[in-house]
């Protein structure tokens, strides 16, 4: 794979195996960014990307959470086909209602970006939380 840095190390191009385009990558704050240059050689494109993606993060334009709904959206698209031949139409049909009858409704307001993994992050919290609980209890026996 051809690669190269572009700005003392800011911008990585690179190409990736017999690929006609160059793909460039970038880090601003902790978050990895990704394009492809659309070009033979992407030296000049992969320049003005990330200095375009530098004022946005300056600007406090760059988007990076999902919000509930946009997963939402893509679980919908994929629930029927990842099941297909698997779970009835009934039972997909029944997934989708729960999502809009119950879910979109309170989850939609109460949280409009996701944290990245916060779910995987709080469960592991809430379990040592309640293994503290319990061994405290003295009425607790195992």
């Amino acid at each position: 794979m051809a690669s190269h840095e572009l700005l003392g190390g800011l911008i990585q191009v690179y190409r990736r195996g017999d690929g006609r385009y160059w793909q460039c990558s970038a880090s601003i704050d902790g978050k990895q960014y990704r394009k492809s240059t659309g070009a033979g050689s992407g030296a000049r494109q992969a320049e003005d990307w990330y200095f375009g993606l530098r004022g946005k993060a300056r600007a406090g334009l760059l988007k990076t959470e999902k919000t509930f709904d946009q997963v939402a959206d893509q679980f919908e698209k994929e629930y029927e086909i990842i099941t297909e031949g698997q779970r009835s139409a009934r039972w997909t049909r029944g997934h989708k209602d729960r999502l809009r009858l119950h879910l979109r409704p309170f989850l939609s307001s109460a949280f409009r970006k996701l944290p990245p993994a916060g779910s995987r992050v709080s469960r592991p919290s809430r379990l040592a939380a309640y293994e503290a609980r319990q061994a405290s209890d003295p009425q607790h026996t195992a």
